[in-house]
């Protein structure tokens, strides 16, 4: 396992920010050890409603929300 800074997430995770692109984070699956694992999808500038969009296909596509093991049921 490769060892990262906390610090070293948001680097990525703001640039979408800077300039005001709407960005839209969603659920994939679970990892080996049954921890989500998301990911993050950006739209064109005053279009919130594309990644929206494409998020809840995806989501779909995927099998939908499952919670891990011990967490409910994600409702």
């Amino acid at each position: 396992m490769r060892t990262q800074r906390f610090s070293d997430f948001f680097y990525c995770a703001g640039l979408p920010e800077l300039p005001g692109l709407p960005a839209t984070s969603f659920p994939l699956s679970l990892d080996r050890e049954e921890l989500p694992l998301g990911a993050r999808v950006l739209g064109p500038w005053l279009e919130d409603h594309t990644p929206v969009a494409f998020a809840r296909l995806l989501e779909e596509a995927s099998g939908g929300f499952r919670a891990p093991p011990g967490y409910g049921s994600g409702a």
